[in-house]
């Protein structure tokens, strides 16, 4: 067996899977997607943590109860079927504003401006990758 090939998973997934899917279409999977692997990658760094230390990290586990909790509250306040159109509701405003469209501010300048949230919303995608990581190894650094 050889290695892993990243790269060549990255092209499988950037330059064929994506072709498939029409390109309005596009952002709103892509935003999908990141949060399914955002949450991937949470419960890989409490399995990780558990090899590690024995027991899962104590900060994801917090972590993981607020989240937990917040639901708890929306279930409690609105039960099952208003939370869920809650969160639908509050996912389809995200991805609205994530994929809206790019205009020209002057049609005499190249000042391209965007009402949208993409960057945005990879940016606190990326910055929640990095605090899980630190919340899985901080125990390594606290004793």
């Amino acid at each position: 067996m050889g290695r892993l090939n990243i790269d060549y998973i990255k092209y499988i997934l950037k330059n064929k899977l994506l072709k498939i899917v029409p390109y309005k279409y596009r952002k709103p999977f892509i935003l999908v997607f990141a949060v399914l692997s955002l949450y991937g990658y949470f419960k890989f760094m409490i399995i990780l943590s558990a090899r590690f230390f024995g027991t899962p990290s104590t900060y994801l586990l917090i972590m993981q109860n607020a989240v937990v909790s917040v639901l708890d509250i929306l279930v409690r306040s609105f039960g099952q079927s208003g939370a869920a159109a809650i969160l639908v509701l509050l996912a389809g405003i995200l991805i609205y504003r994530y994929t809206r469209p790019v205009y020209k501010k002057n049609e005499n300048k190249n000042e391209w401006h965007s009402k949208s949230l993409y960057y945005e919303i990879n940016s606190v995608i990326s910055l929640l990758y990095v605090v899980i990581t630190v919340l899985a190894f901080i125990p390594l650094f606290i004793k």
